[in-house]
């Protein structure tokens, strides 16, 4: 059935005409047929029939007298008809008085007959026909005639009578499917133009094509209501691409404008925490001591809500990618320790680590993404703890032998969240309360973003709390493991080898002045330059080891000035590591940086252990 229900609408219809037109010519043949051979036999009745009533009616005296002479020679005549294989005379005793016997008798025609000689009797016996025909003188019964008769020559009729049939069954099938196959063009043609038409809409995607329509019938019908839906669909289908341009347009402008907002404030936010920091440094007294404590805390406000608004904007673009880059799992713990120690000091909370033992040395995944999740959940449990303590545990959950789920908890002594507001505490823009946020300030974003980037890597995070009583946030990332090896590198913190050259490159003095004031600090030999043209002549006379560049400037901006130096003939100095400094940190901008030869990227403001660890891991220096 399936097959059948394959094949082509045109295959189809000829064999149905064909079937149909072969079951009429059987048919008729049959009824013919049936009406022939009924015709035959009561033909051949009659003919037995009447020739029973001469033989009978010529041999009355024959039989009143006995004469078998005369008897055997009248039905001896009778040999002329071959088809009659024997002739018998009976005398009312039963005795019988003359016997004609055909050669064509053989003993398998031989048959006892178990009826009366005196009744009019038809007997049919395989091909013969049997017929008794009492014989009456002046109303008495005086003998009778019996006749046998063979039907072998309507065997013979019936096989040239198949013959024709076959003949001209084969010539009808030949005629019809001929037929069929000019007249079925009527019906699929109009249906062929329609699929040829669907299939050049398909593959060209061009829905301006129309079907031709030359009938009004049920095709022409259904022409005129797919040349309704195709119309229907390329009107959604411009409205579609208007609206997508739409989108693709906004979403340019949307990046564009992130990317020069965040660049705009980054830029002078970079400038003030530097600075702070390195005035932090200095013999202040108290009253300074205080001022720049605001300062500091007003600027990391500032650059949480700007980084907030930043990742929701590339999470709800989708534009958001996971690197799969080897990382300690403890170190990077330890930086977010060292991170976190200002606020933590500041607050008199004491930050305790447990780190089981079966948690691997050596992961691969989203070193970056992770830090950003566990400050994230830290820094809201600092901002939520007013005094006691904030633990971050560490397990395996479920491992194999590449694979290993890990469970981080972070847990805290605060304020607690109350039991209805836990379901909605992930939302974006949702805090515990109104006065949570006047209270301790925030976008309400913090939760929601890192909620997206755990499970954007296949985890799950939830939240067990009581109100008063602090709160833990528990989520599980998957990673896959890496053996250690002795060629692993351990890079010191804080720690730089003599005779290291590095050029910063930025058109922002603020900028240049703390990057070469930390650089120094730390034993590095710095140089600066505030433009492209001056850093490229810098490069080509001095021995720098590595370039801080600064990626918009006048004149020559980061992206042409890496293209430049890595297009230069001098291996040396065509390979010098190069580590991007940008404000607009979004995926499109980061992958920019590396298409055009940079080897790693900051983001501002600059983390000063980040850029040390950086430098120190870009040039191999180990401990």
């Amino acid at each position: 059935m399936n097959f059948i229900n394959n094949l082509s609408i045109r295959i189809k219809i000829i064999i149905l005409i064909v079937v149909i037109s072969t079951i009429n010519i059987v048919f008729a043949s049959f009824s013919y047929f049936s009406y022939d051979k009924k015709d035959y036999y009561k033909e051949i009745i009659d003919k037995l029939n009447i020739l029973s009533d001469i033989i009978g009616e010529s041999n009355s005296a024959t039989m009143l007298f006995k004469d078998y002479k005369i008897a055997n020679e009248y039905i001896s005549s009778l040999k002329v008809d071959k088809n009659i294989l024997q002739a018998n005379i009976f005398l009312s005793d039963s005795t019988k008085l003359a016997n004609y016997t055909s050669k064509f008798k053989s003993l398998k025609t031989e048959k006892k007959y178990d009826f009366s000689i005196k009744k009019d009797t038809i007997i049919f016996y395989d091909d013969i026909i049997t017929i008794n025909k009492p014989i009456e003188f002046d109303f008495d019964y005086i003998g009778t005639v019996r006749i046998e008769y063979s039907l072998a020559g309507y065997d013979e009729k019936v096989n040239r009578y198949i013959r024709i049939i076959f003949i001209i069954l084969s010539i009808s099938i030949i005629a019809a499917t001929i037929l069929a196959f000019i007249f079925q063009k009527i019906i699929t043609k109009p249906i062929f133009g329609l699929y040829n038409t669907m299939n050049k809409i398909s593959r060209k995607k061009d829905y301006s094509i129309r079907s031709k329509n030359t009938t009004k019938d049920e095709i022409g019908k259904l022409s005129d209501g797919f040349n309704t839906m195709i119309h229907q669909i390329e009107k959604q289908n411009n409205e579609l691409n208007t609206a997508k341009e739409n989108a693709v347009s906004s979403l340019k402008a949307k990046e564009r404008f992130l990317a020069n907002m965040t660049h705009e404030l980054r830029t002078p936010l970079n400038s003030i925490i530097g600075l702070s920091s390195l005035i932090e440094e200095t013999s202040l007294n108290n009253e300074q001591k205080n001022y720049l404590s605001n300062i500091k805390s007003s600027s990391s406000h500032l650059l949480s809500i700007i980084n907030d608004l930043l990742e929701f904007s590339k999470l709800g673009s989708g534009k958001l990618n996971f690197e799969k880059r080897e990382f300690t799992i403890r170190s990077t713990i330890d930086r977010i320790k060292d991170s976190m120690k200002f606020e933590l000091d500041k607050r008199n909370l004491e930050f305790k680590t447990a780190i089981d033992d079966s948690v691997p040395h050596l992961l691969i995944g989203d070193e970056y993404r992770l830090n950003q999740v566990l400050i994230n959940l830290i820094g809201n449990a600092i901002k939520f703890t007013p005094k006691g303590s904030i633990t971050l545990t560490i397990k395996v959950l479920f491992e194999t032998e590449s694979k290993s789920n890990l469970e981080f908890k972070v847990i805290d002594t605060g304020i607690g969240i109350k039991p209805d507001r836990q379901k909605i505490i992930f939302d974006s823009f949702t805090q515990e309360s109104f006065g949570t946020s006047r209270e301790y300030g925030g976008t309400g974003l913090g939760l929601s973003i890192t909620k997206e980037l755990i499970e954007l890597q296949g985890g799950e995070i939830r939240v067990e709390s009581e109100k008063n009583k602090g709160s833990s946030f528990i989520f599980i990332i998957p990673f896959q493991k890496k053996l250690i090896t002795d060629s692993f590198v351990n890079y010191k913190k804080n720690y730089a080898p003599e005779n290291i050259k590095i050029l910063v490159v930025d058109d922002n003095e603020m900028n240049l002045l703390f990057t070469k004031s930390l650089l120094i600090k730390r034993n590095f030999m710095v140089e600066t330059s505030n433009n492209g043209i001056e850093a490229l002549e810098k490069i080509n006379t001095g021995n720098f080891n590595l370039l801080l560049l600064d990626l918009y400037m006048p004149e020559m901006d980061g992206y042409q000035i890496s293209k430049k130096i890595r297009s230069l003939d001098n291996e040396n100095l065509k390979n010098i590591p190069i580590i991007a400094i940008t404000a607009a940190a979004t995926i499109s901008e980061i992958k920019k940086c590396f298409k055009f030869g940079m080897n790693d990227y900051l983001t501002k403001p600059v983390d000063n252990e980040v850029l040390i660890s950086k430098i120190l891991a870009i040039l191999h220096i180990k401990e």
